[in-house]
């Protein structure tokens, strides 16, 4: 999304790794907010609306330019997973360039656990106690964070609820997202977690009465 795209860029840079970020849409003549910041911290190529409109092709087939001949592509998903589809041995023995590939979004189960890590943090504010009510609002662009939002409050054992204001998507579509989250997070961590999370329902998903402004905390 395009708040994450400046947060990743500087994380990256605050680990000495240069990023390569695609943004949708023109250059403009003079660059602010999130555009500035891309550009100051990333490699920044701009794709047209089209291009930009098959994603996946287009960011792998980026990531294979930035790899080079003898560079290794992978997607964010393949490092959480068991089943990596890598040789990792090959890989370091042969000392290429290894570009890992994350989605607009971050719609992964890898992205859920940096929002619970949020949600562990928010919980640990003297602003809240654990035993509290708190209603959270969020905008929803993959419904994502919503969801992460609910699963760190379950995992936790926290009082709270996450409504979410659907930004670009369907009822229906934002509700199998959700459970494709869940279901993925529950394969990553295993027996974990099963008996705390339920199968569905973690996240009110509402429409948008308004133009999109700010997210909403309150408790």
């Amino acid at each position: 999304t395009r708040c994450s795209l400046p947060v990743s860029a500087v994380h990256c840079a605050e680990w000495g790794i240069r990023p390569h970020l695609l943004l949708r849409g023109e250059q403009l003549d003079v660059p602010t907010g999130y555009n500035l910041i891309s550009l100051m911290f990333g490699n920044v190529t701009y794709a047209s609306r089209s291009v930009y409109a098959h994603r996946d092709e287009m960011l792998y087939e980026h990531a294979k330019k930035v790899a080079g001949n003898s560079g290794t592509v992978l997607w964010a998903d393949d490092i959480v997973r068991d089943n990596l589809a890598v040789d990792e041995e090959t890989v370091l023995e042969n000392d290429s360039r290894r570009v890992v590939i994350i989605k607009e979004g971050a719609g992964t189960v890898q992205a859920l656990l940096g929002v619970m890590r949020l949600v562990e943090h928010l919980s640990c504010l003297s602003s809240f106690h654990n035993d509290e009510e708190v209603h959270i609002v969020v905008d929803a662009g993959t419904g994502t964070t919503a969801v992460g939002l609910a699963l760190g409050a379950v995992c936790l054992g926290l009082h709270w609820r996450v409504t979410a204001v659907m930004l670009a998507d369907t009822l229906e579509r934002y509700q199998e997202q959700e459970k494709s989250l869940i279901s993925d997070f529950k394969g990553l961590c295993h027996e974990d977690c099963h008996h705390l999370v339920g199968t569905d329902g973690l996240v009110h998903w509402v429409d948008r009465s308004s133009p999109r402004r700010y997210c909403l905390w309150h408790a």
